[in-house]
């Protein structure tokens, strides 16, 4: 929302058309013909100069571009995601990683404060174990209790995780989906931009990261080129598409989480007393600056692409 009253703001809601989606595309050498599908039913074509296909995982446009590569792939993973309105935990400030990954593992962290008055933070929780297939929809619903046994010789003082899970607001459940990396994202004066491009497993933030890092690279290409948005295009494709398939490769593993399976195998999932006994805090931060290089984020000591080779980042929309 913040994105779209920004939007209205600086270009005006004449450049903005909701409840239409794009299902195909046909260019030449002066510009793209758009065919849009209204949610009333009502079909049109419109026409551009170029088109940056920002349209999600299930983008219409990725699909036409690589019908070879249109097809996800189940990765075993389901994933349960939930809030939950609760007193703060810790002084509200504090993600908790829980769990034996060769198990389940789950992810809890405050999203607002005092949510809607209430004095309570809203927190939001993540639970991944394997499961069966199920469609790549954002919007179906689970039942907890499938997940919650996994969870019974969990005791944690300051936060009761299974009453957390049947506190929850909503539940909702889906597949963690491959994705294939793909060897292109141009296709003359079209192209892909974020979920689009180089849709990735839901961890640390990236989808979202990796698609405004997108935004900005192309903005600055296609006002390097403007007169060419082609050029703008495969410039963008050059700078980005390597470096984030590499992220996106990565994150099919463990990336960071790998910290919670050492401490699995160090202490046959058993309690202990001493952290720094068991993963010393110097270990710990090498590998989180590994994952911070891989993503273009630096931290103090660690030089961005250094520690991977991988390159820093210094260089209308269908949704």
């Amino acid at each position: 929302m913040l994105f779209y009253r920004t939007v209205l703001e600086r270009v005006g809601a004449e450049s903005v058309t909701l409840g239409a989606r794009v299902t195909g595309y046909v260019q030449d050498a002066e510009g793209v013909r758009l065919d849009i599908e209204h949610r009333d039913g009502r079909r049109e074509q419109v026409r551009h100069d170029a088109v940056i296909a920002a349209d999600g995982i299930k983008s219409a446009i990725r699909r036409q571009m690589h019908p070879d590569q249109a097809e996800p792939e189940f990765s075993g993973i389901t994933m349960w995601r939930g809030t939950t309105l609760r007193d703060p935990y810790r002084g509200g400030h504090t993600i908790c990683h829980i769990g034996n990954p060769h198990v389940s593992s789950m992810i809890v962290y405050p999203i607002a404060e005092n949510f809607e008055g209430s004095g309570k933070d809203l927190i939001n929780w993540v639970v991944e174990t394997n499961g069966e297939e199920t469609i790549e929809d954002w919007n179906q619903t689970g039942d907890i209790t499938e997940v919650i046994p996994l969870y019974d010789t969990v005791k944690i003082p300051f936060l009761d995780v299974q009453q957390l899970m049947r506190d929850a607001r909503e539940v909702y459940l889906f597949p963690l989906i491959r994705h294939a990396p793909l060897d292109g994202w141009v296709d003359g004066r079209v192209v892909l931009l974020g979920d689009a491009a180089h849709a990735m497993y839901p961890r640390g933030g990236n989808g979202i990261t990796q698609a405004m890092i997108d935004a900005r690279v192309i903005v600055e290409q296609i006002a390097a080129h403007p007169d060419d948005p082609h050029a703008a295009f495969t410039a963008y494709d050059g700078a980005r598409r390597e470096v984030v398939n590499r992220i996106t490769d990565n994150m099919r593993g463990e990336g960071y989480e790998v910290i919670r399976r050492i401490v699995a195998d160090r202490t046959d999932g058993l309690p202990f007393d001493d952290i720094e006994q068991v993963l010393p805090l110097a270990e710990a931060d090498e590998i989180f600056g590994r994952y911070h290089a891989l993503v273009g984020s630096p931290r103090p000591g660690h030089d961005a692409g250094a520690a991977t080779g991988f390159r820093t980042h210094d260089v209308a929309v269908a949704e």
